[in-house]
């Protein structure tokens, strides 16, 4: 018995729910009246909103090659001269902002005698050579065992190991 009584509670919500669902699909489906007026308390939308006019001044050249167009004289009117504004002066432009950059170390061959750099531009870790170039005209100029000098934007600059 408890089973039949909770059965038939449970196909009223499912049909209440269905309902529901179906209300809103033909909700979605009605057509309004396009002609309706929106009434906004007791004035309609349309009483609120006033027009702005202007004439246009077409005094451009005829596109299709006629004559252009005449063009209005206007009387002028003398007015009192005009006070200066006050206009702030330019920013100076920043000095260019050197990259993070942190030098590690060098790694040498006993063959050759050309030190690799470790160095870490922003970030990322790189090995470098001297003369090589990277990024954003990064150069790397000389290296030493506990210094590498950079080059950057027509700047030197020497990072020592950490």
């Amino acid at each position: 018995m408890k089973n039949k009584a909770l059965t038939y509670i449970l196909l009223i919500v499912v049909g209440l729910i269905w309902y529901n669902v179906f209300m809103r699909v033909k909700s979605n489906f009605d057509v309004e009246d396009p002609n309706q007026q929106i009434k906004t308390g007791s004035l309609a939308l349309s009483e609120i909103i006033e027009r702005d006019t202007f004439p246009l001044k077409a005094n451009y050249r005829d596109p299709f090659g006629g004559a252009p167009a005449a063009v209005e004289t206007t009387p002028q009117t003398t007015s009192a001269p005009k006070e200066e504004i006050y206009r702030p002066p330019a920013p100076k432009k920043p000095a260019p902002v050197w990259p993070k950059i942190k030098y590690y170390g060098l790694v040498k061959n006993k063959v050759r005698n050309n030190p690799l750099a470790i160095v870490s531009i922003d970030g990322t870790k790189l090995h470098l050579r001297k003369g090589e170039v990277v990024y954003d005209e990064i150069s790397i100029k000389s290296i030493a065992r506990d210094s590498v000098k950079v080059s950057w934007n027509k700047l030197t600059k020497t990072f020592f190991r950490e």
